[in-house]
Parts: C-alpha cells; structure tokens; sequence
C-alpha cells in the first residue's frame, strides 16, 4: 500500500463512522510531511449545523492543531468530490494536495430535503 492509498483508506474509515452515524458516508483526511494533521467525518444531521461537512470540520481541527489559518504544504484526502465553495476556501489555503476517491454507499440515497 503507498501514502496515497494508506491516507485514503483512513479517510474511507472516516466515511464509514459517518454513515454508522446515520449521516451521509464522507470522510475527510489532512496530511503534512508525511503526518497525520487531522480527520474528520460528516456530521451536520447530528450536530443539526448545515456547516458540520467532514471538510468544514477538517479545516477547523487542522487550525487549531497547527495555529494557523493556513494550510500550506498539506495534502487533502476525501472520499467524495467537494462542492465549489469547499474547494475555494482551499485554494485560499494554499493547499499543495487534493485527492478524492467517490464512495458509493450500498445503501439506498436517502433524499433529505424531503424530511
């Protein structure tokens, strides 16, 4: 297994707590030479926070651990594509990595906007 697939199997797990959680299966993974920075998982329906994104959460953990607002020389990994808004603010982060793997949950895609 490379960096790549060992980081990405950790944002997987990450994915797979959300979805036991009962929120959509996303899951989030911040590296910087060669080190785990943070990780994170989905949880706005727990949390009842529209905000609470595993890539939102990411980048609040990751600014308290480093002290810093910016991210630069870090690698991203996530198990879903980011919404454009999401992938402004890492841009604006000076991220230097981002890899995104679509997982595909077996269950049934539960529309939530009809809850």
């Amino acid at each position: 297994m490379n960096e790549d697939e060992k980081w990405m199997a950790l944002a997987l797990e990450q994915a797979k707590k959300a979805e036991e959680h009962g929120e959509v299966p996303v899951g989030a993974v911040l590296v910087k030479n060669g080190l785990l920075v943070a990780k994170a998982h989905n949880q706005p329906i727990s949390t009842n926070d529209p905000t609470a994104h595993a890539e939102i959460q990411l980048l609040r953990i990751a600014g308290k651990k480093l002290a810093n607002y910016r991210l630069t020389n870090t690698s991203l990994y996530v198990t879903l594509e980011h919404v454009q808004c999401v992938l402004e603010r890492w841009y604006m982060l000076e991220l230097s990595v981002l890899s995104m793997e679509l997982m595909i949950p077996k269950q049934e895609y539960v529309d939530h906007s009809q809850i």
